[in-house]
């Protein structure tokens, strides 16, 4: 529970103004800050698109309720926060409303998100499942298999994940895509590359059954009534 954090995120950085159009403030960028300069947008890192309006058509599905923002000490959500209720020690936004990278309520608009493309699906690891649902895989998980690029499709990078700022072949092990593409978790799952010693791709991964529900729908990735499985041991 709270004081204790991850760390400050991307929205952090642009809200802050920690990095100014790439160009780092003292003290926040490298290796000590997990570089983000490499995977914030704000800061020059991140994945860009070929074509920058297709990446907005995300934007509705990436509705964040989570402010950021706590409430554990004093029972309420801070006034800038807008119409922020706070639950279980953390400032929710409404229903209705959104939070901005200032961890600001804001009203959702109302219009209705457009199919999300391919390329951005796959960048932000999203499921659009044929029932409507809409899943995200936990951004970055792999499986924790460091040997995973001496092994068939191992040179390709969206699958085996490498290790950031070393040299190949330290690799991070098997990503969520690796899994739905050789079908380690189907309908007749592979227990071998499942549980505790893979890192629980079946609590990360939408094809495995895991990852986080953006939008409820009759299903959710390739998770089908007849595929879906409680799990009891929370990986603690």
């Amino acid at each position: 529970s709270w004081p204790s954090a991850e760390g400050w995120s991307c929205f952090a950085y642009e809200a802050k103004g920690w990095c100014n159009e790439g160009k780092p403030a003292s003290g926040t960028m490298g290796f000590s800050r997990k570089y983000p300069e490499q995977n914030c947008c704000a800061c020059g890192g991140g994945k860009s698109f070929t074509n920058p309006a297709r990446a907005s058509t995300v934007a509705a599905v990436q509705c964040r309720a989570d402010t950021s923002g706590s409430c554990h000490w004093f029972g309420q959500c801070d006034s800038f926060r807008g119409p922020a209720e706070c639950r279980s020690g953390k400032c929710i936004c409404p229903q209705g409303y959104c939070s901005d990278s200032a961890g600001t309520c804001q009203p959702r608009p109302s219009t209705t998100a457009p199919p999300v493309p391919s390329a951005v699906r796959d960048a932000l690891g999203i499921e659009v499942s044929a029932g409507g649902g809409v899943c995200q895989d936990t951004p970055g998980w792999t499986s924790g298999w460091g040997l995973c690029a001496y092994e068939d499709g191992g040179r390709d990078s969206e699958l085996c994940a490498p290790m950031p700022a070393v040299f190949w072949t330290s690799t991070q092990g098997w990503t969520c895509r690796a899994y739905e593409q050789n079908g380690w978790c189907g309908s007749v799952p592979r227990s071998d590359y499942l549980g505790l010693t893979n890192n629980y791709p079946e609590q990360h991964c939408c094809f495995c059954g895991g990852g986080r529900v953006l939008v409820k729908g009759d299903e959710v990735g390739n998770v089908t009534e007849e595929q879906a499985r409680c799990y009891k041991n929370t990986g603690g």
